[in-house]
């Protein structure tokens, strides 16, 4: 988390093996990195992935509409 912040980018943060029992822990650990609310996946199941992918698309576009 240090290495990153020293760059001053946009940063986020995904927590993987976060399906059920493991849900809560994988989260509580990624929020003490400290950055803005962690995206709780799981890539095995396929959980939250295409809400992983909508947000980086959603990001992106607002970046590029920004610079026009």
């Amino acid at each position: 988390a240090t290495w990153l912040r020293q760059f001053s980018k946009p940063v986020v943060l995904v927590a993987n093996k976060c399906d059920g029992r493991n849900y809560e822990g994988g989260l509580h650990e990624a929020y003490q990195l400290g950055y803005d609310e962690p995206f709780g996946i799981s890539a095995a199941q396929n959980d939250a992935l295409n809400e992983l992918k909508m947000y980086i698309v959603d990001s992106l576009s607002a970046h590029f509409d920004a610079e026009e």
